[in-house]
Formats: structure tokens, C-alpha cells, sequence
């Protein structure tokens, strides 16, 4: 009969799901722990445990282009900076841009532009940093080249008065070669250098 019936065994269990916060996400995953307080012994109804996601991108590391150049004394290389997510994806950079050079002897760099100025020969290190992230690139500097071009050829240095131009403050060639142009046909225009013509050679030291 009925009496025989123990309230337990009718008596329905009453899950009482609790869960973790969701995991970092990783590999485009989440994950958490749910456990039922009443301990029901099943999983009806369980909350879920994994989840898709996308991982947010962040700044990894930073490239500075390019990549190990050769500058001529007295020459100008602007500098880039490429920021790289967890990806190797482009990211862009935030906030400012602090550019260096490790040997302010061999060239010197404008901090907000990147544009660096190589002034002797040597290598440096040329750094930009951002926050705790940065990069670097070895920049090597050369001596500029040197060459004569004859201009007006006279005849025997010897016997000739040699007229030399040297462009030791010139950063462009080409400003350089216009400028001496301009000199010399200035000269030749004026005394004692018009009268005598013949007895003149040019050169310029380039």
C-alpha cells in the first residue's frame, strides 16, 4: 500500500548550477567549470563550458624599415616602424614613436620624424620604441666617394692656374654640380679671369 513509499523516492532533485568566469580565450576558444551545488548526478540542463571566440589582436613587436641600410656621410634616411600583432598580422601602433641612435657620432635621428642624418663613418643602432615594445635596425655609414670632374681642361697643370671647387658642406650632389656651374660662368665674366681663359682649368671635388 501507500504507506510503504518513501518520500525520497518521489521527491523530484533540484540542480543548482554554478559556473567559473570563461577562460582567457585561446585559439579562438573559452572554457569554465560548472558544478551542480546539489550534486543531482546528472547533466540535464548543464550551462554550457566552451564557447567560441576571437582573440583580440595586440602589439607584439615592432619592425623598423629599412633593414639595415648603408647612408653616405652627410646623407638622409627616413626611418619607418611597422607594428606586428600575436598574428604577424599589421597592427598599428598607438600613442607616440621614440626614435634613437645608439652612437649620436655616426648620425643622429629627429625623434618625431624618424629622419636620421648620418655624420661620420661607422654603424649605429637605430631603435624606435613604444611603451615596452621596440625594434631596431644596425644602420652602417660610409665615407661619400670622392671624384675630380674636369670641367674646362687647358692644358698642363703645370703651366695652368688650376681652379678647384670642393662641396664639402653639399648634401645633393645635383645642388652641388648647379652651384659650380653658376660660379665658374660667373668668374669667367670678370677680370682678371676672362682675360686670361686659356690659362685656366676647373675641376670640382665630388
Amino acid at each position: 500500500g501507500c504507506n510503504n513509499v518513501n518520500e525520497n523516492d518521489w521527491q523530484a532533485c533540484f540542480k543548482d548550477w554554478s559556473c567559473t568566469a570563461w577562460s582567457a580565450c585561446a585559439s579562438g576558444n573559452q572554457t569554465r567549470n560548472c558544478t551542480d551545488s546539489n550534486n543531482c548526478g546528472t547533466v540535464a540542463n548543464k550551462p554550457a563550458v566552451s564557447q567560441a571566440c576571437i582573440v583580440p589582436p595586440v602589439l607584439t613587436s615592432i619592425i623598423v624599415n629599412p633593414v639595415n641600410p648603408t647612408i653616405t656621410v652627410g646623407g638622409n634616411q627616413t626611418f619607418t616602424a611597422t607594428g606586428k600583432d600575436q598574428f604577424n598580422n599589421n597592427i598599428a601602433i598607438p600613442g607616440v614613436l621614440d626614435w634613437s641612435s645608439s652612437d649620436i657620432s655616426k648620425g643622429t635621428i629627429i625623434n618625431a620624424t624618424g629622419v636620421f642624418t648620418a655624420v661620420a663613418a661607422g654603424t649605429t643602432t637605430i631603435t624606435v620604441t613604444n611603451g615596452t615594445k621596440s625594434g631596431s635596425t644596425v644602420a652602417s655609414i660610409t665615407a661619400m666617394s670622392v671624384s675630380c670632374t674636369t670641367m674646362v681642361n687647358q692644358g698642363d697643370p703645370a703651366s695652368k692656374l688650376d681652379v678647384v671647387f670642393v662641396g664639402c658642406d653639399y648634401t645633393s650632389l645635383a645642388d652641388f654640380q648647379s652651384d659650380v656651374d653658376l660660379i665658374k660662368d660667373k668668374l669667367l665674366s670678370i677680370n682678371p679671369f676672362s682675360a686670361n681663359i686659356a690659362k685656366i682649368n676647373f675641376h670640382r671635388i665630388e
